[in-house]
């Protein structure tokens, strides 16, 4: 079981990612190139990852991303990471399996050009998961679209 894993219950009320958040972590992406951007992935009261986290001290360069884990604040809707990688593949790195491993139960890359084909989620062992991508439309209704895979 990874450090930091959220309960159980929390697992059960995932629904998926809201695109809108999807758009804002290519948007920050595409204003970190070349270098990675990263931030842990909140999920809200609906069952959706709605929001991201930037944690104080996240060092970033073209290569990798280093979190500072210690700044988590204590919060159990945080279940994962996301993080951009500057070349078109949306593939794990030894570093990116091991803080999978150690960290939350969904993880989400994207890859350059940094839209909603080049992105790819994960689970905690690395093998990647299909995640819903629910669009916004009038409070309280939400339309889901096709899944990612």
């Amino acid at each position: 079981m990874p450090l930091f894993a959220p309960p159980r219950k929390t697992r059960g009320m995932f629904r998926g990612v809201a695109r809108e958040l999807l758009e804002a972590i290519f948007e920050n992406a595409r204003n970190a190139h070349p270098n990675e951007f990263a931030a842990l992935l909140r999920l809200g009261r609906t069952g959706l990852i709605n929001q991201y986290v930037v944690l104080p001290g996240t060092i970033s360069s073209n290569e990798a991303a280093v979190f500072m884990l210690h700044m988590k604040p204590a919060d159990f809707s945080i279940i994962g990471t996301i993080h951009s990688h500057p070349s078109p593949y949306a593939v794990p790195s030894d570093a990116d399996l091991d803080l999978f491993q150690r960290f939350g139960w969904v993880h989400i890359i994207v890859a350059y050009p940094y839209n909603m084909r080049t992105w790819k989620a994960y689970n905690g062992r690395g093998e990647e998961i299909r995640i819903e991508v629910v669009e916004k439309q009038k409070p309280g209704k939400e339309r889901t679209s096709n899944p990612k895979f």
